[in-house]
């Protein structure tokens, strides 16, 4: 019988996760491989039966890009407090250095 870990590994070794990460964060790379990372880290964390269960209906990539999706997009996420809101304060400097330079 499959383990919740060994299915991770597996979707991580043929990139299924790196592939959905790339397809939410399009454009934006600074953030996609700390988002691979928490994406992982929360699907460790996960109740093993119920990772297990997705996997056998062929339901565990749409899981997880509904978790990706939600980690990105939400401005209440895990995610956004911990990588993005940081750098939220640093804007408004950024934005009047760039008005005194030009």
């Amino acid at each position: 019988m499959i383990t919740k870990n060994e299915i991770i590994e597996e979707l991580f070794k043929n990139g299924e996760i790196h592939e959905i990460v790339k397809n939410i964060t399009k454009t934006d790379n600074t953030l996609a491989e700390d988002l691979l990372q928490e994406i992982i880290l929360i699907l460790l964390e996960y109740d093993e039966k119920k990772i297990i269960n997705l996997y056998k209906k062929k339901q565990l990539k749409y899981f997880i890009t509904r978790i990706t999706s939600h980690q990105w997009n939400s401005i209440t996420s895990p995610f956004h407090y911990t990588y993005r809101k940081p750098f939220e304060h640093f804007e408004p400097i950024t934005e009047e250095l760039n008005n005194i330079m030009g």
